[in-house]
């Protein structure tokens, strides 16, 4: 008990830097358009796999980008059954000025 107290007495200050990245909706808009030029469809789970655990960060914007795309109507989305794959394909809208447009918004 007293070592307890002792250490806690004794606060050691370990300095450590905090690094602040900004991110971006429209960059994930992105990185999905790109990947929706080169196949019809993809999978919602295909869109994480690349993110490493030291990018788990990029996931809400990720999924934000997946939200705002299908809202604009530049995506569909289906999913064949409960607890299944969602897939995402892509729309006449997503490649005409309107939705290259629509990602620049989002960019901070």
């Amino acid at each position: 008990e007293l070592m307890a107290r002792v250490l806690a007495e004794r606060k050691i200050e370990i300095p450590h830097e905090v690094f602040v990245e900004r991110l971006s909706i429209g960059d994930r808009i992105s990185v999905i358009t790109d990947r929706l030029r080169a196949d019809d469809r993809i999978s919602f789970t295909s869109l994480f796999a690349d993110l490493a655990d030291r990018d788990r960060h990029r996931m809400v914007p990720t999924f934000l980008a997946v939200l705002e795309m299908a809202r604009l109507k530049l995506i569909k989305v289906h999913q064949s059954e409960r607890h299944a794959e969602i897939y995402i394909g892509r729309t006449d809208a997503l490649f005409t000025s309107t939705a290259e447009g629509a990602s620049l918004d989002y960019r901070g």
